[in-house]
């Protein structure tokens, strides 16, 4: 019998498509990361000045809330009520609030009964990391 014989062709040839998955995953990353870094800190706020204070490693889970000089919460760049507020840290907490952190941006010339409000949310849920993001001294 008769093994059959194949052409052959002697050029090099180039397998593109691991080229293609690799710009495809690529794309999709920037994009993801891009949409994040839009929706972190979008609002404009004047951070009060410490004279203390630390730098700390941001928690993989956690919420950033934006209290505005007028007194409205902001958070993922959307204006949210107080119950909005407290239905997305409930969200947020699951069912592990030990490993769950609050972040605050109050601006240096909001009351500071707004900011207030979520301190005392915060205990409500098992969430006792709360931190704040001001401006350090110059």
């Amino acid at each position: 019998m008769r093994t059959p014989v194949r052409p052959r062709s002697f050029g090099v040839l180039v397998n593109l498509t691991p080229l293609i998955d690799v710009v495809f995953n690529l794309v999709i990353f920037f994009l993801v990361a891009s949409h994040f870094a839009r929706s972190e800190t979008v609002e404009e706020v004047d951070l009060p000045r410490a004279t203390q204070s630390s730098e700390q490693e941001e928690p993989p889970r956690r919420l950033l809330i934006t209290v505005k000089p007028d007194g409205t919460y902001h958070t993922g760049g959307r204006e949210l009520s107080l119950q909005e507020v407290e239905r997305a840290l409930e969200e947020g907490v699951g069912d592990d609030p030990e490993g769950y952190a609050v972040q605050i941006r109050g601006d240096r010339h909001a009351a500071f009964g707004e900011v207030e409000k979520l301190m005392t949310l915060c205990p409500k849920y098992g969430v006792t990391e709360v931190g704040f993001k001001v401006l350090g001294e110059e």
